[in-house]
């Protein structure tokens, strides 16, 4: 399933504007179009943490000693490897949750109508096929009702945000005199106009800050969704901007 499950593709599947009438109504085609949303986002996140997990390893392995801390007090001495692929673990749970994530993503709405199908004999499954999705959707009614793959990649990202706040948290402080153990290149950070001896990692703050609103994106849907009757309700427009803002800050 791509973006390819559009108005136009589906023109030309089905055979022009009738087709295409008889096979969608207002309820189904956003559900089909979303999905293509989420599995880009999805497989553009996946490369970037791929990418990160490579890096970390092979450039930390074997590297420096540092104290690590418990509490932000001192406990044992560790290798900067060790501390540092803690994170990559964590990244690859995130992965895991992505790609599974996919499998719920690639189902076509298409053909379930308001909430009952359709009575023209459209081939679901041919359709499918066309359009790229692994299946055609078992139930209509939960075809149109259905958010999941929404809130899932919300909750998703969400965790992925914690991660990389608190791989954030970890640079701040490293970054200050009392701890000194990274600097933080010209390009990441920012000066003070009266304090010229200050350093500001902006980008790392910044990351920390930007979860709060993965954090808020993730409940606001959950809470659009929580009591709404089957199938379709006017109220499900509201899960774009919740989804696009978190996609836009991925």
């Amino acid at each position: 399933m791509r973006a390819r499950a559009t108005a136009a593709v589906l023109l030309t599947v089905l055979g022009g504007a009738t087709a295409l009438a008889v096979t969608t109504s207002r309820a189904d085609p956003p559900v089909t179009g979303e999905p293509a949303t989420v599995y880009k986002t999805v497989v553009e996140t996946q490369t970037v943490h791929a990418r990160y997990q490579g890096r970390t390893v092979r450039w930390w392995a074997k590297r420096a000693i540092a104290n690590r801390r418990l509490e932000l007090q001192r406990a044992q001495p560790v290798m900067l490897a060790h501390h540092l692929l803690a994170y990559v673990f964590m990244l690859a749970r995130d992965r895991e949750r992505f790609q599974d994530c996919l499998e719920r993503v690639n189902v076509m709405p298409l053909g379930s109508g308001a909430l009952a199908g359709t009575a023209f004999p459209i081939d679901r499954e041919q359709l499918a096929r066309d359009l790229g999705f692994a299946a055609p959707s078992p139930n209509s009614m939960d075809a149109v009702a259905d958010r999941d793959y929404i809130l899932e990649f919300l909750s998703h990202a969400a965790i992925l945000g914690m991660h990389l706040s608190r791989l954030s948290a970890d640079l701040t402080l490293w970054a200050t005199a009392e701890f000194g153990f990274v600097e933080f290149s010209d390009a990441f950070a920012t000066g003070s106009s009266i304090m010229p001896q200050k350093k500001n990692p902006d980008v790392a703050e910044l990351i920390r800050g930007k979860t709060g609103r993965l954090y808020g994106n993730a409940f606001a849907a959950m809470v659009t969704m929580k009591g709404l009757p089957l199938t379709y309700n006017s109220d499900m427009q509201e899960d774009k901007e919740p989804l696009f803002d978190t996609v836009d800050t991925l």
